[in-house]
């Protein structure tokens, strides 16, 4: 079941799967009302969440594919814990990133080695050829 997070009596989906299950099986578009990461200030394209009307909320609670999960304190000050623990969280997504990152030029050099020793060998040539 799809959870629809609800809060000051719109539903949201939260999560791409969700979205794209409920888009492309379902037919409900929604209206994406977030900014996208990359882009914030931008107001063009938008992104997650999806805010529904209430009557597509209703039609998928009553249909069985979606359950509605009311999110009183959403709009509440954190705590300096809930703080500390997110910032540790985006720590640790920032690392995980790195890595990734990392292993993917890693891979797209060792790729293009190749290009990359000729290319040098061709630079050593030429800065041989005219240090004479």
């Amino acid at each position: 079941m799809i959870p629809l997070y609800v809060n000051k009596g719109v539903a949201y989906v939260w999560n791409a799967d969700d979205w794209f299950t409920l888009r492309t099986t379902h037919r409900i578009c929604g209206a994406l009302i977030g900014s996208l990461p990359p882009f914030p200030r931008q107001n063009d394209f938008q992104g997650l969440p999806m805010a529904l009307m209430s009557v597509e909320a209703a039609f998928l609670v009553e249909k069985g594919i979606c359950e509605l999960i009311e999110l009183p304190n959403i709009n509440d000050e954190l705590s300096p814990a809930q703080k500390q623990q997110i910032k540790k969280m985006e720590e640790g997504i920032f690392k995980d990133q790195s890595k990734a990152m990392h292993k993917k030029r890693v891979d797209q050099m060792s790729q293009k080695i190749d290009i990359i020793v000729a290319g040098k060998v061709q630079k050593l040539k030429a800065k041989g050829k005219t240090g004479k």
